[in-house]
Formats: structure tokens, C-alpha cells, sequence
């Protein structure tokens, strides 16, 4: 018998089986669900940037109309605000910063469920301020997620694989008709190995069709460029992964209930025994709290603000040495103010260490939760993908330095015009729009 009559032969008694064809069509149908999700989170993120920027754009140009109407100094509009003072024309100054989603997202949302996707920034932002509001906000929401299709292949698919190859061997052997089959097939094993490798190609060919799917409906939005070739990949040698584990379990085991039994225990074992093992001893081994050390920094913060003079100065001139330079410094008060405003920058140095830290330490974790790889596929794939999709810690992490690349750019600015003396015009306003940009 070829394997083409084993598959023929498959194929009818799989259309034969109800629950294999409902477990199928559960899974087509949460795919779907998953993939949609994902296309309407990419939609709402791309609508919101284009909202935020819209706004922006309008208030840079009212900004600009009042400069010219001479609307921005404090004897205008009498208050202690003077928008044409560098500290609070920066602090007004409309600008974001985004984490535009990839079309590949359709595949895997991954953090972009944790991690905010736009920023507003000043110099006394931080590149967690978002996620701690999230995280503050709505931690069910954060622990259930947004079910993807990453979720399904990851998750539902090693149980579809269960349910369509739990029963191949064992019904032939309890019927007693295994002698009869052996006698029309080249060996026993190799009537097994192409009874599975059915349901494996099954499974792939929907798998693929699906992944077709998904970007096919991302084109229409956008482009989605090379990555469903990966996505492909990826899915194959998840498949086979499960397909070689259920094979080797059918082929040492007789009867019905020991392979349903192992079959369950290896699901059990590799999607939610070890991943949790392994976060376990992440947890003891790395106990990095960043709300704590971030609400830390807020305390150091107020402390500044309550220094002297003098030593704010000391501070501020090893961050700054050039102040010394500065064409204010023979006018005490203005000194006086300048030092004043000019606190956000050490409060920006202590959050910069802050978060170095806490960057290392997740670094740490990240390679920690590595070394488990080879028994921890679930977490393996679900990185890959995520990578894939522009979704993974990695992306959110230069996300986060961008951000702070431009806080850098705006204390830097902010030292450089109070320092000077400078007061901000609409040339300078025209100027900070060039400045405060990210070179990619």
C-alpha cells in the first residue's frame, strides 16, 4: 500500500469522524476570530497616529499665529507663564512619539497589548510612563490578553493534533485487525508515520491557508512585504515538533487510554508546566520591580526640588559643565531661575540610571528564559513570531530609547536656550520641529 492510499484512506475515515471535522472547524473558526482581532487593533493604532498627528500639526500652527501676534509673553496674557522662555515653550511643545504598528501584526500581537503605541513628550517625561498606567490601569486585561492567531496555532493547534491522531493504531489493535494491515503495508511503523504525517499535512495546508488569509487582508492595508514566508516556516517546524512527539507516543504504546493519557501530559507538560516552571525561577532569581524603583525617582525628585542653589548647581554642572559659560551668569536672578528650571535635567539623569538598571536586569531575564528553549517551545515559537510581527520586547525596547532620545534633545535644548538667554521665537519654534526628530 503507498502512501497515497494511506492518505486516501485517511481522508475518508477523517470526513467519516465528526469530532475530528468539528475539532478542525473550532479551530478554522478561532484562527479567523484571531486574525480579525489583530486587523482591527493594527487599524485602531494607525487611525489614532493619524488623529494624534493631525492635532499636532494644528496646534504647531496656532502656536505659531500667536508668536507672530505677540500673544505668548507674560505681560500678554497675564500670567507667570512666558511661552517665549525656553522652559515653557518646551513644556507646551506638542510632541509624540510613535510605535507605528506592522502589517505582520496579523500574525501575533504579542506586547502591544502591555506597551503603549504613542507618547507624549516633554523633559519630565519617562519612557515607562505609559506602561505603568497600563499596567496600573488594567492588569486583568493585561494577564487575559487579546486572543490572536499566534494563540491559536501556539495553543489549539497541539490539540487539534491530539484529536485528529489520538486513536490511529489502537482501534486496528483492539478490533484485532493490525496482523491483516500488516500484510498489506511495508511495516507497521511506517503505516503509522504516513497516518500521522496525514493529519500533520492537514493540519499545515489549513495552517497555511490561514497565514494566506491573514495577509490578504493586511495587503489591502498596507504591504505586509516577506513575512509570511518566516510565518510558514515557523508553523512547520511547530507541527512538526508536536506531529514527532504524538508519533513517537502512538508507536510505543498499545493501547488507547495510555496514549490519550501521555499525549495529555505532554500538552500539559510543554504549554503550562514548564513555561510556569520556568517563570518560577525567573521570579526567584529576578525580582525586578520597575514601579517601585520609577516611584523611587519621584521621591529623589521632589527632594531636588527642595536643594539649594548652590547645589543644584554643583549637580548640574558635571552633567553641563558649559553652563559656566553661559552669557547669564552675570545676572544673578536669571541664574537663579535658569537653576530652577533646569532641575528636570538631574531628575533626567536619575531616572536614565534608574532604568538602565531595570533594562539590564530584563536583558538578564530575557536570556535567562533562553536557556530553556530546547524544552520550552511554546515561549520559543511565541518569541519568533512575535519578532516577526514587530511585536516583541526588542521592538518596544527601542521604542523606549527613542523616546528617550528625544527627552535627551529637549533637555539639551532646553540647558542650551535658558543658559544663553535665548528667548523662543517663531524661527526657534520653526527650529525645535527639526530638532526633535528620530533618524531612523
Amino acid at each position: 500500500m503507498t502512501i497515497i492510499n494511506i492518505f486516501l484512506l485517511e481522508w475518508k475515515h477523517f470526513i467519516r469522524s465528526p469530532y475530528k471535522v468539528i475539532a478542525i472547524l473550532l479551530f478554522i473558526l478561532a484562527s479567523v476570530y484571531g486574525i480579525h482581532n489583530s486587523v482591527s487593533l493594527y487599524q485602531t493604532q494607525i487611525n489614532e497616529i493619524a488623529k494624534i498627528e493631525e492635532r499636532l500639526s494644528e496646534e504647531r500652527q496656532e502656536f505659531i499665529k500667536k508668536h507672530l501676534a505677540g500673544e505668548l509673553s507674560t505681560n500678554q496674557n497675564n500670567n507667570s507663564r512666558d511661552y517665549t522662555s525656553p522652559y515653557w515653550a518646551l513644556r507646551q511643545f506638542p510632541l509624540y512619539h510613535f510605535k507605528k504598528p506592522s502589517p505582520s501584526m496579523v500574525f501575533s500581537i504579542g506586547q502591544s497589548e502591555q506597551y503603549g503605541f504613542y507618547k507624549r513628550i516633554t523633559f519630565n517625561s519617562s519612557p515607562y510612563d505609559n506602561d505603568l498606567s497600563e499596567e496600573i490601569a488594567n492588569p486583568e486585561r493585561l494577564q487575559i490578553g487579546t486572543f490572536d492567531f499566534s494563540f491559536a496555532l501556539l495553543f489549539l493547534l497541539p490539540l487539534v493534533l491530539m484529536i485528529l491522531a489520538f486513536n490511529i493504531k489502537s482501534n486496528e489493535i483492539e478490533q484485532g485487525f493490525m496482523s491483516l494491515i500488516e500484510v498489506q503495508v511495508l511495516s507497521k511503523n511506517s503505516w503509522i508515520v504516513s497516518r500521522v504525517g496525514f493529519y500533520s499535512f492537514l493540519a499545515l495546508l489549513i495552517s497555511y491557508g490561514l497565514i494566506l488569509y491573514g495577509s490578504l487582508l493586511m495587503t489591502s492595508l498596507q504591504p505586509i512585504k516577506t513575512a509570511m514566508v518566516p510565518m510558514m516556516l515557523y508553523t512547520f517546524f511547530y507541527i512538526l515538533f508536536w506531529s514527532t512527539l504524538f508519533l513517537f507516543i502512538i508507536i510505543k504504546n498499545k493501547n488507547l487510554l495510555s496514549i490519550i493519557l501521555k499525549m495529555s501530559f505532554s500538552f500539559i507538560l510543554f504549554v503550562f508546566v514548564t513555561p510556569g516552571i520556568v517563570h518560577q525561577l525567573l521570579s526567584i532569581n529576578y525580582p525586578v520591580n520597575l514601579m517601585t524603583d520609577l516611584i523611587d525617582v519621584r521621591d529623589q525628585r521632589q527632594e531636588l526640588y527642595g536643594k539649594p542653589h548652590d547645589a543644584i548647581n554643583s549637580q548640574l554642572k558635571i552633567i553641563y559643565p558649559q553652563i559656566e559659560n553661559g552669557s547669564i551668569m552675570n545676572d544673578s536672578l536669571k541664574v537663579k531661575a535658569a537653576l530652577s528650571q533646569s532641575i528636570p535635567a538631574l531628575v533626567n539623569s536619575l531616572k536614565k540610571n534608574k532604568i538602565g538598571i531595570v533594562e539590564n536586569e530584563i536583558q538578564s531575564k530575557i536570556e535567562f528564559v533562553n536557556k530553556f528553549n530546547i524544552i520550552n517551545p511554546i515561549v520559543f515559537f511565541q518569541n519568533r513570531i512575535n519578532f516577526l510581527s514587530e511585536t516583541h520586547y526588542d521592538n518596544y525596547k527601542a521604542y523606549r530609547n527613542d523616546i528617550q532620545t528625544l527627552i535627551d534633545k529637549q533637555i539639551d535644548v532646553l540647558i542650551e536656550d535658558l543658559w544663553s538667554g535665548r528667548k523662543v521665537d517663531e524661527n526657534r519654534y520653526a527650529e525645535y520641529l527639526k530638532i526633535f526628530t528620530i533618524n531612523k
